[in-house]
């Protein structure tokens, strides 16, 4: 059962509102802040506690001056003390007395902590004094304790972790005390701190309940958790910044846990780790297999909360509903349940997948998007069955094996039995496997690469707009390592692989001459990353030009990359192996082994030779018939010219009886045109795109680059620039505004999520240009075009010029606008970093006008509606890409859908349900004007929690499944039928072809 069962969930929320008042929980209290100076801190190994030392920095230091006089000149009496108590303690070194605490005694050595000074004195018990209480009525000066919410990692550096400490020395932090050890010993979580250590990977956060039951296992001396109030003199103010809600017991969710947890019969065993704990009867596990799916999850839900935080901007969130999604001290996001009510801007929450508690500011708690109501909780109680045991050394034992697993190891368990009505499991520890859980390893400075950088040399800080100038540079550099090993030339002639094609001006090869290396290497790494961890050696903050392992989605194997640029939760990263630029989520860039780092990259960039698009543009068609004969077969190359990145080369099929080119074959099948048949004509557009202009309509695609212009065949004095279109994938969903309307089959949108980085663009534009003027060279296309409206500057596409005007299209907005050629000026390559963030799109093979009278045009009262419909969506506008199309006059458009995600009413509806437009019969009868560029993408009305009867067609891997729906089945059929008939009326037409 899923936790999208709300009737049940409702009634179980109202069995937790009673037990909560059948108990009657105290009401929130405020934790203490403390501020200290830091002067020492440690940490055990064993235990990876970490121990500090600080000073009240409200402290008066002539009172501890004053104090130290009268202590000298007090009188001294031997005394006997014992373990725990107060004294005065002298240090034979210097003579003088000390304020101490009795902290152990061997036989008539007595170890004294001075509680002043924070040292330890062994000293015999004739240096012992006892006093008077009057010399004990200021506070230690010293205080000392545990840090506590965070544990350091097993296996981290000493020498490492020491010199990151000793960087801590001496500076001042604020702390919230958790509880109380013997001897007023505080456990302070200090947030800055343990949050630094979690980022750097030193340590890992664990939540409070979890870490007071591992401080009293790991010192077996009872904690104080209700918290004394601190002395006014040692405080400032007093501050309730954080919150500590008792009691801590977990009333009502068992209820949650028997509808939604996981099942486990008696008698299973199962790899587990703890992950929260309140004491050996009532702890939290978690199988070892969902760790993909936990962290899968956590990832699309900080995707979907963090832009959600951008497209409403708001602090409070509404109307949470019964879960809810929260970002926590860790800077992850969870799923969690809201126990109280916020008290001062903070909540408690309880993370259901992991079973703990965790007081958290309001801002960082979203409503949990409804895709995550489905996933069962992954989280399961348990209580160890031996405690009643009456044998000692089981118990002993079993707890043993505990506190093993909250320090992070795999527990091997058996399920004994299952308390129905506690939902509770009872688990036998079996054994705990020395794979602790690891983080990335630690860092002390913004981190870097502990191997060189993949193109030897001192790697450079980039700023983003310099990206794609950086990823040219890579290109280059890449290709020039790869020369030396390969010794390829001009003129020369060998035997290849082709591994990544874009278009055939760009594809991605390597020699069969290293191929043994290739798949020696290959098999090494594979063998490599089977047995590193999902969250191990995990490349922190990859800098751009950084060599690393990262993993491929479609197979999900690693290869070696170099990032090439950075995303908010990973970077893109160019596969040198192969040539493919994918983005990949941080925790799946792996730092990359010495063994691998040194070997050149083995692919090189290519350009096929004498073939220019027919129409300037490659289609995915071509693409796909020049992929079809280049993969999976080793191809012959002849290297014509080497290029600034890339070498121009002319390919050859192994083993055919012809000694036809690859070139002339796609020219042969009009798959593209002779370069030197048009090599005139095409340098005289150099730099203009291959647009067809037809009244107000423009399209543009990746313009000025050079595999679809012949700027590379002309010597110019500047870097070519050029615009990126902004792509989308048919199947993706993505907040969206509308910038430019025409119709319902001809408008404009952007992403929401791009919009922040246009504007802070358009600034840079507005300030570089108010007081720069930079000529506009002949045959630019790309611009910036000054609107006499406004008055402001934007970048601008040139599609046509005539008598001192030009037709220019904002490529950020879609608006086609004509004006004079002395308002455009030439655009700078930092101002193109940004894609062009305008994206055309259409309502085509959806809907059709209603009216046959207007000829299949769509009417004034239609493009009115849909103004209205994005005017009152507001923010909350998202758009479905259903499929690309290629419309006449007007180029490649996303055929899309937008609805109100409010509402939940789509455009597409509205117009239906207005009568102003109607169901698309019959697709043929738009051939004329529009030819379908992809299948078209439905989702066929699924949703989270729905079921379905299907049929499984292809098995790919265990997380890759494709199926029909059991009610498509008759579709399905027809379709089959459709085309066999196609296919005998085509054979039949040809072999009457050949008899005649």
């Amino acid at each position: 059962m899923t936790v999208t069962d709300a009737a049940a969930m409702q009634s179980v929320l109202g069995s937790e509102h009673q037990k909560s008042q059948d108990s009657g929980p105290s009401a929130p209290c405020a934790l203490w802040p403390v501020d200290l100076k830091l002067t020492h801190l440690d940490w055990n190994p064993e235990a990876t506690l970490i121990h500090f030392q600080g000073q009240y920095l409200t402290i008066c230091e002539l009172d501890y001056n004053i104090l130290q006089t009268e202590i000298q000149n007090a009188p001294k009496t031997e005394a006997a003390v014992e373990i725990g108590e107060f004294c005065l303690v002298e240090d034979l070194t210097s003579g003088r007395w000390y304020r101490g605490r009795v902290q152990n005694q061997t036989e008539d050595l007595l170890d004294v902590f001075l509680i002043d000074h924070g040292n330890v004195l062994s000293v015999d018990t004739a240096n012992i004094s006892s006093c008077s209480n009057d010399l004990f009525l200021l506070p230690p000066k010293i205080v000392c304790g545990f840090l506590a919410n965070v544990v350091l990692l097993q296996g981290c550096p000493h020498s490492v972790v020491e010199k990151y400490f000793s960087n801590l020395i001496g500076r001042d932090a604020t702390g919230y005390i958790q509880a109380l050890l013997p001897h007023k010993v505080l456990l302070l979580e200090i947030p800055d701190i343990n949050m630094d250590l979690v980022k750097h990977g030193f340590g890992r956060h664990v939540d409070t309940d979890t870490f007071l039951l591992l401080v009293e296992m790991v010192t077996e001396v009872p904690l104080k958790q209700n918290i004394e109030p601190v002395p006014d003199l040692l405080i400032e103010k007093q501050r309730g910044q954080e919150f500590c809600f008792k009691p801590s017991r977990l009333q009502g969710y068992e209820d949650i846990l028997s509808l939604c947890g996981p099942r486990l019969s008696c008698g299973t065993r199962a790899k587990v780790r703890v992950t929260a704990a309140v004491n050996p009867g009532l702890f939290y596990c978690q199988m070892t297999s969902m760790e993909t799916d936990l962290w899968e999850m956590s990832k699309k839900l900080a995707a979907v909360c963090e832009q959600r935080a951008k497209e409403r901007n708001h602090k409070t969130p509404e109307n949470l509903g019964l879960l809810c999604a929260v970002n926590s001290k860790d800077g992850k996001w969870y799923r969690g349940f809201v126990q109280f009510l916020p008290v001062n801007s903070q909540v408690r929450v309880f993370i259901i997948d992991y079973g703990f508690f965790e007081s958290v500011k309001v801002e960082n708690v979203h409503r949990l998007p409804p895709d995550f109501d489905s996933t069962p909780i992954m989280a399961f109680s348990c209580s160890l069955f031996s405690l009643n045991d009456q044998d000692d050394e089981v118990k002993t034992q079993q707890l043993s094996f505990l506190k093993a697993g909250l320090l992070g190891r795999v527990l091997d368990v058996e399920i004994r039995s299952f308390d129905k009505e506690k939902n509770l499991y009872f688990i036998t520890v079996i054994g705990a496997e020395d794979n602790h859980t690891k983080e990335p390893e630690p860092i002390q400075e913004p981190p870097r690469m502990n191997v060189e950088p993949v193109f030897e040399r001192e790697t450079k800080e980039m700023s983003p707009q310099c990206g794609y100038l950086y990823h040219e540079t890579i290109m280059g550099e890449a290709l020039g390592r790869t020369l030396e090993s390969e010794e390829v030339q001009v003129g020369s002639v060998f035997v290849g692989y082709v591994e990544y094609v874009q278009n055939p001006n760009h594809f991605w090869m390597r020699t069969q001459k290293r191929n043994e290396d290739f798949e020696e290497m290959m098999t090494q790494m594979t063998d490599h990353f089977s047995q590193v961890r999902l969250d191990e050696d995990v490349l922190l903050n990859p800098a751009l030009g950084t060599l690393c392992c990262a993993v491929y989605e479609e197979d999900m194997h690693f290869y070696r990359g170099v990032v090439t640029d950075t995303l908010d939760h990973g970077a893109e990263v160019l596969f040198v192996d192969f040539g493919n630029i994918e983005k990949v989520p941080h925790m799946l860039i792996k730092k990359i082994p010495e063994t691998f780092a040194g070997k050149p990259p083995f692919a090189f960039c290519c350009s096929l030779v004498n073939i220019f698009p027919s129409d300037g543009i490659w289609t995915s068609n071509t693409s796909d018939i020049f992929r079809k004969a280049v993969s999976n077969r080793p191809v012959l190359v002849h290297v014509v010219q080497m290029r600034k990145n890339k070498f121009v080369v002319d390919l050859f099929e192994m083993g055919s009886d012809n000694n036809q080119s690859i070139t002339e074959f796609l020219i042969s099948s009009k798959e593209g045109e002779f370069w030197k048949k048009m090599q005139k004509d095409t340098i005289d557009v150099a730099g203009k795109t291959k647009t067809h202009i037809n009244g107000n309509t423009e399209q543009w695609d990746d313009c000025g680059m050079e595999d679809k212009t012949c700027k590379h065949e002309t010597e110019q004095a500047k870097a070519p620039v050029y615009y990126r279109g902004f792509s989308i994938e048919p199947g993706y969903e993505l907040a969206v505004r509308c910038s430019y309307i025409v119709s319902p089959s001809d408008f404009w949108c952007q992403s929401l999520d791009k919009v922040p980085a246009l504007e802070e663009l358009m600034d840079k534009v507005q300030l570089y240009y108010s007081t720069h003027t930079v000529a506009l060279q002949s045959g630019d296309s790309c611009c910036v075009a000054k609107l006499p409206q406004d008055g402001r500057w934007y970048r601008a596409l040139i599609t046509e010029k005539q008598n001192g005007h030009a037709r220019v299209l904002l490529v950020d907005y879609g608006i086609v606008i004509q004006i004079e050629e002395d308002k455009l000026q030439a655009i700078l390559p930092e101002h193109v970093y940004l894609e062009g963030q305008a994206f055309r799109c259409s309502l085509y093979n959806l809907i059709e006008p209603a009216d046959p009278k207007n000829c299949g045009d769509w009417s004034v009262a239609a493009g009115d509606s849909l103004k209205d419909f994005v005017r009152d969506s507001t923010c909350d506008l998202r758009c479905k890409i259903v499929s690309w199309v290629i419309v006449k006059n007007k180029g490649l458009c996303n055929a899309v859908d937008l609805y109100n995600t409010q509402t939940q009413q789509s455009i597409r509806n509205l117009l239906l349900e207005q009568g102003l437009a109607q169901e698309v019969t019959d697709p043929t009868n738009q051939l004329s004007t529009v030819v379908p560029e992809s299948f078209v993408f439905s989702s066929y009305d699924q949703s989270p929690g729905k079921e379905e009867d299907v049929y499984i067609t292809h098995v790919s891997s265990h997380w890759e499944v494709y199926y029909h729906l059991e009610r498509n089945t008759d579709i399905i059929e027809e379709l089959e039928k459709k085309i066999s008939e196609e296919r005998k009326e085509n054979d039949a037409s040809q072999c009457e072809t050949c008899c005649e």
